[in-house]
């Protein structure tokens, strides 16, 4: 009996991936999007449910739910984020975050009670589960409409910690109801709510350390480091949640940011790519399961029989949603005018707030939220956990379907789908590098073809979209030649970052080197945008505490490593602006922004020249390096190519593999 049940399961989750897929493939091509396809297409297998006897099996496992889809969903997201970005808007997510789902849970709670006449400890628990929010279902939207970065991250990001206080309120919550409304029981409660944040944190970031001094010792072995990943979101989950009764949301969104920022080095740099695509792939599977099931689990007739309810708690949520964010964010403003969030944002932060997998998820397992030992029944009837489960799943496929359907016309009404200059004049500056390094490899085709009338055309083709291309540039300097040079030195800057990269790829620099060498561009780049130009970031305060700090605790040979690396870069940047120079209305701004380069390389070949006098090792040690990768990596290509085409037997490719490669 057991087999068959596994057998249909197993056939279940086949059926709900090949939906997933299909579904994706219609939300693109429908422009539509995914998850409230995926929910639409739950709905419709629900009414169809008794010509499809295999759906019995598809009911909600609230464990499953809890325990495995939270946390790869929220260490996915949590991962990808920059903390660094974050910390610029710090303020305004922690205000969202905390005291905002604070301010609608208890406008929500306290309105339940008074126009529905719900139960207190109901009203309130329903209204701290649903004031968390979750946009996975408009950020690909924002993306996909040219929405500012700034606004994104907001959005993303505040609902990422949200979860969390929306999870340990509703822990205060049922505590309080457990031993009374009273003064002990409120301070008692704060008490847990300060001690849970406090350890969650404390462990995630403590377990994630662990976890990226492990992967410091792992080099290229791609299955190792991601069982490493997965396991460190679901311990960090499990252990805080259960063995130190904290919060296991705040557990694994703390070790995520912890890996994805001060961690992600500890990551080979050639797994780095396919690690962020394992992480996207784990997202894809745990969004679509829960989205469908969100879907199948609804109850048309609890819906129609309770419509007008359902839309009453809805607004309620709207109005509690809309106290916390206007309310905060028109007090931020006044008190940080430098980085006020406008209005029209506001509008969009508001209505872009949707409800998704976590408040249906916490409303299956309330089990969880009780101290140990206490019965759920001392608290609520079956009866009562049902209607829980309904009011929560009601509302969020009202808020699904009302705000997700219309937040892209919020978006263009308020013009917020608009590229901003700056991205107008690199999206010029880009296509002409890409058409002008095109355009070598098409004279090159057209060598080795010979003329044919298919590649004619198809040169005349490029020819036509270079001019065009051409011509959109002039008529982009002509208008504004500082913003040409300020995206100059923006693009310069990510050159020498990718440059970076691939030196800390090929072993030349050290992590250690490499993360300071990082910082420094992001933060130029952060000047640039800000208009400090020309580049003189030294007479910067920002700039000056940087520097000081990427010298801190460099060995005179990291120091050389890193003034080497620096000296690699602009003379690889300069060679990249090159492309530009023939291009006669760019001429001025190139050659401003390769004469600043210059003298950065001058600056570091100075010091390099130096720190060789001291010791001529480092330079010999930075050659050696450099040369040592070029020669393994053409071994190891020759090598991979000769055991494609079949000329090499297994056992000789081991051997030549292990002393060959070892160069």
């Amino acid at each position: 009996m057991s087999e068959f049940i596994m057998a249909d399961v197993v056939g279940l989750l086949l059926i709900f991936l090949l939906i997933a897929n299909i579904a994706w493939v219609a939300a693109k091509r429908l422009n539509i999007s995914f998850t409230l396809l995926l929910v639409a297409i739950g709905l419709l297998l629900t009414i169809s449910q008794p010509y499809l006897p295999w759906l019995d099996q598809a009911g909600f496992n609230p464990d499953l739910l809890f325990y495995v889809f939270l946390p790869i969903l929220l260490f996915e997201s949590s991962y990808q984020l920059e903390f660094r970005k974050l910390a610029k808007d710090a303020t305004f997510v922690n205000l969202l975050a905390t005291v905002g789902i604070a301010v609608s849970a208890f406008t929500v709670g306290f309105l339940m009670v008074n126009l529905f006449q719900l139960p207190f400890i109901f009203s309130f628990l329903f209204a701290a589960i649903i004031s968390s929010t979750d946009p996975v279902a408009v950020i690909s939207l924002f993306k996909d409409l040219g929405v500012s970065k700034r606004l994104v991250r907001l959005v993303d990001s505040e609902s990422m910690f949200n979860d969390a206080t929306s999870v340990v309120l509703a822990k205060l919550f049922l505590s309080i109801a457990l031993a009374g409304l009273n003064t002990s029981s409120v301070i008692d409660g704060a008490i847990n709510f300060v001690y849970v944040i406090v350890v969650s944190i404390a462990f995630g970031c403590g377990i994630a350390f662990v976890a990226s001094k492990v992967l410091h010792y792992i080099e290229n072995e791609l299955a190792i480091e991601l069982t490493v990943s997965v396991m460190l979101a679901l311990t960090s989950f499990l252990v805080a949640e259960h063995v130190l009764t904290g919060s296991g949301i705040i557990s694994v969104v703390s070790s995520g940011l912890f890996l994805g920022n001060y961690g992600k080095l500890s990551i080979s740099p050639q797994i780095k790519p396919v690690f962020h695509e394992f992480w996207s792939y784990l997202a894809f599977i745990a969004n679509s399961i829960v989205f469908l099931l969100i879907g199948l689990n609804f109850s048309f007739t609890f819906f129609w029989s309770n419509i007008g309810l359902l839309f009453g708690l809805y607004a309620i949520v709207q109005l509690g949603r809309m106290a916390s964010v206007y309310g905060l964010g028109l007090l931020h403003n006044l008190f940080n005018k430098a980085g006020a969030v406008k209005l029209e944002m506001l509008h969009v932060i508001q209505w872009g707030g949707l409800r998704g997998a976590l408040p249906i998820a916490v409303s299956l397992s309330v089990t969880n939220l009780l101290p140990a030992g206490v019965e759920l029944a001392s608290v609520f009837s079956l009866a009562e956990l049902q209607l829980l489960f309904n009011y929560t799943v009601g509302v969020v496929i009202i808020s699904l379907f009302v705000n997700g359907s219309t937040i892209e016309y919020v978006v263009r009404f308020l013009g917020l789908n608009q590229l901003k200059p700056i991205a107008r004049v690199e999206t010029s500056v880009m296509k002409m590098y890409i058409l002008k390094k095109a355009f070598s490899r098409v004279n090159s085709l057209e060598k080795i073809a010979g003329p044919t009338s298919s590649l004619t055309d198809l040169v005349y083709e490029f020819d036509r979209e270079y001019l065009s291309a051409l011509q959109e540039l002039e008529e982009v300097v002509k208008k504004d030649p500082e913003l040409v040079k300020q995206v100059l030195y923006i693009t310069a800057f990510q050159f020498e970052k990718e440059i970076f990269h691939k030196l800390l790829a090929k072993k030349i620099i050290s992590p250690k080197v490499y993360s300071r060498l990082e910082r420094k561009l992001l933060e130029g780049i952060d000047l640039i945008e800000e208009g400090v130009m020309p580049v003189d970031f030294k007479s910067h305060q920002r700039m000056q505490k940087i520097i000081a700090y990427s010298k801190k605790d460099l060995t005179k040979q990291e120091l050389y490593f890193y003034r080497k690396a620096r000296e690699f870069g602009n003379l690889e940047v300069i060679e990249q602006l090159d492309i530009f120079k023939d291009i006669e209305f760019m001429k001025p701004i190139v050659n401003e922004v390769s004469e600043q380069y210059l003298n950065f390389y001058h600056k570091n070949k100075a010091t390099c020249k130096v720190l060789e006098s001291e010791c001529k090792e480092y330079w010999v040690n930075f050659e050696a390096s450099l040369y040592r990768y070029e020669f393994k990596a053409t071994e190891e290509f020759i090598l991979k190519e000769l055991e494609t085409e079949g000329c090499v037997s297994e056992p000789a490719s081991k051997f030549l593999r292990s002393c060959l490669l070892s160069v």
